[in-house]
């Protein structure tokens, strides 16, 4: 759509008033005194200026500290309760004191304190108290601590101006000012207002780099606009000519947009170039391009009108300003199971010049006459910079939602009420806020509980391969990535199943991976019965009897990694990561007896519940000898004519097991030799009983 789209945070403000007020008469504007609150008729629009979003308020410290530790906060909250009345969120600045003395002076309480010799007798412009006092950084500094402690992290609050010294607070020659003032002003801030965005007056070098250095700030002016009030008097000086453009690179400020907002001040007011410095369409268009390429959020007219002939320009400024969100594509599913993963794709195109700087959770909505759901997406809209932006998540459905067809919507919604706050650039907004993307069915799952982990109940599985869970040095001083595929039950409807890691064989050399056959035959057929399985790759090498040990422990740390991965994804890929199951062959096994059993290794290792040890058992007594009664119950399987792993090794882990009071089954296959997969169903029966097994389900 072509619409201009009012959004929080961004486009023009009012200027010590607010939506639905009458807008300054003329050419003129007030600040820095308490608000005259107007009476409301209930319409939010004005004549001659554009709907907003923000409601700046700048009020000089004397209204809000009258008497030393006393605060006036009053003020402030009127002002949030009017904004979020007419909605819209405010922009403070409290200035330290203004030019007309003694109405715009410092507290009284102040003044009486520093005395009056600075007062109106500064050789710097507009300076009325020496910043380098001492008392100056304690007091007005204490006012600004005392102000986060209340409104840090306010819904309400858009943003603060951080205001330091000079008139109106505009930080005039903060150049001047020593190191320590500089940074213990600002400190004010920087520590105080934590989750509320900032904006820095674009100063000097050394004032917006130490912002830089401790926060994300954005940063502002306050005469955009300027293309030669002064220049006769000044030498052709020129604030969008000559300073903006190179201080913004001087002071290295070009790519703090991409965290924090930039907000412009017109300098004088736009009904002001017009009528006073006789300004055309051409110029108009010029400070407009010069604002966005500067990547502008916001704009302060002061509350002023926009000459009719111009508005064609300011509405293509208002759908560039900020961020502008297009919905490019969307897919999903047309059916999907109650409390099972709903996967979607989408790209997204921020048409404007700036990120959104607050975070506005992405949901999805599933609403139909019986039932509404609100599903929070983990996107994060604050990291959509201007151009294409790919996000592809899941979420799961509620396991109590009906049955039945319901209208797929979407949202960008207010972490507070759950209702939409963006409006995107895209047709199909419904009149709650909401978008609608289409149909979907959402059904009851038919898998029976009973069956699950006892013989297969899903038809199909899912499979995600080539997730990196680590990079490591092999013994050649090469540098590994090290990847694993996960199994899951399509259709499923349990969020917490029970996982197995199944870890493949080879000796330990080249040859093998993740997708040995028999690896891939367990995963599917116990995600068949409803397990999570998961395979990973370890290290490897050629000659991997060179240095066996070495070689075992490189393959152990892996799997490690692989434990620790499986620990922190359980939520994503729905099993309960306190009830791992770990199960290897050959190769596979002898790493694993080494994970389980051997002493200096168990601390990180009461997470597994049980172990499925195939053919793999080491001939290795003193690893043994380190059983104890809280290792995991242990199934083992191996054929007695094992010619590569001897049978009799697991004889040996099986009588260690049990003279440690550890519960475990060993079952030899008569005849067979080394990887007796032509009984994989016979292995696939043992092991499902043998997890089905009290002594091994943890109740």
């Amino acid at each position: 759509i072509d619409a201009v789209l009012t959004n929080p945070g961004m486009g023009f403000m009012t200027f010590q008033r607010f939506n639905g007020d009458e807008l300054n008469e003329g050419i003129g504007w007030t600040e820095g005194f308490p608000i005259e609150y107007q009476e409301f008729d209930g319409n939010l629009k004005m004549d001659e200026h554009p709907l907003t979003s923000i409601a700046y308020f700048r009020l000089y410290w004397r209204f809000l500290e009258p008497e030393q530790g006393q605060y006036q906060w009053e003020h402030i909250d009127k002002a949030l309760q009017t904004a979020r009345e007419r909605d819209q969120q405010l922009l403070i600045r409290v200035a330290p004191y203004g030019n007309k003395l003694p109405t715009t002076d410092v507290p009284d309480w102040f003044r009486e304190m520093v005395g009056d010799a600075y007062k109106n007798q500064s050789q710097v412009k507009h300076w009325q108290v020496d910043h380098e006092n001492p008392l100056y950084i304690e007091h007005f500094g204490a006012f600004i601590r005392e102000m986060g402690k209340r409104y840090d992290g306010h819904p309400d609050l858009d943003a603060v101006d951080l205001s330091i010294i000079g008139a109106w607070g505009e930080g005039e020659y903060t150049s001047l000012l020593s190191d320590i003032t500089m940074k213990a002003l600002l400190d004010a801030y920087l520590e105080s207002f934590i989750h509320t965005p900032l904006i820095m007056q674009l100063s000097d070098l050394k004032s917006n780099q130490y912002g830089l250095s401790k926060a994300n700030v954005g940063w502002r002016v306050d005469c955009l606009g300027d293309l030669g009030f002064w220049a006769e008097e000044q030498d052709g000086f020129t604030h969008m000519y000559d300073v903006y453009p190179q201080d913004i690179i001087n002071y290295g400020m070009q790519d703090a947009w991409k965290k924090a907002p930039v907000s412009l001040e017109v300098c004088s007011t736009i009904k002001g170039w017009k009528e006073k410095h006789g300004y055309d369409i051409n110029e108009v268009r010029f400070i407009i391009d010069e604002s966005l390429k500067w990547h502008i959020s916001s704009f302060n007219n002061k509350s002023s009108g926009i000459p009719e002939e111009w508005w064609p320009e300011v509405n293509r400024w208002l759908k560039k300003m900020g961020y502008r969100f297009v919905l490019r594509k969307f897919t999903y599913p047309e059916m999907v199971k109650a409390n099972q993963r709903f996967c979607f794709t989408s790209w997204w195109d921020n048409k404007g010049v700036a990120p959104c700087y607050k975070d506005y959770p992405l949901a999805l909505r599933l609403k139909n006459g019986e039932d509404t759901r609100v599903l929070i997406t983990g996107a994060d809209i604050r990291e959509w910079l201007p151009g294409d932006n790919l996000y592809d998540d899941a979420v799961f459905i509620p396991p109590d939602i009906s049955s039945g067809d319901y209208d797929l919507q979407i949202g960008m919604i207010d972490p507070l009420t759950s209702e939409p706050s963006i409006k995107l650039a895209i047709e199909g907004m419904e009149q709650d806020g909401w978008y609608t993307l289409g149909k979907i069915k959402i059904e009851q799952s038919n898998a029976s509980t009973s069956k699950r982990y006892s013989e297969p109940c899903f038809d199909r599985v899912q499979v995600v391969k080539d997730i990196s869970f680590g990079e490591v040095v092999n013994h050649e001083g090469e540098t590994e990535t090290l990847l694993l595929d996960v199994y899951m039950p399509e259709n499923d409807t349990e969020l917490k199943r029970r996982v197995i890691v199944w870890v493949h064989g080879g000796g330990f050399r080249p040859g093998n991976d993740k997708t040995q056959g028999y690896i891939v035959s367990l995963s599917r057929a116990f995600a068949k019965r409803g397990y999570v399985c998961i395979a990973p790759d370890y290290r490897v090498r050629e000659d991997s009897r060179a240095d066996r040990q070495g070689t075992i422990n490189d393959a152990v740390g892996d799997i490690h990694l692989a434990l620790e991965w499986v620990t922190a994804n359980g939520k994503k890929f729905g099993y309960d990561p306190g009830e791992i199951i770990v199960g290897g062959g050959s190769a596979g096994g002898i790493l694993l007896n080494n994970l389980c059993f051997r002493s200096n290794k168990k601390s990180h290792n009461r997470r597994i519940q049980a172990f499925i040890n195939l053919w793999g058992s080491p001939d290795d007594e003193e690893l043994f000898a380190g059983i104890d009664p809280n290792d995991p119950p242990t199934l083992i399987i191996h054929g007695d004519n094992d010619q590569t792993v001897p049978f009799q090794n697991s004889e040996l882990l099986s009588v260690s097991l049990k003279n440690a009071g550890v519960y475990s089954e060993l079952h030899p296959f008569p005849g067979a030799g080394h990887t007796p997969i032509d009984q994989m169903e016979k292995i696939i029966q043992l092991t499902t009983t043998f997890l089905n097994r009290p002594e091994v389900v943890k109740q």
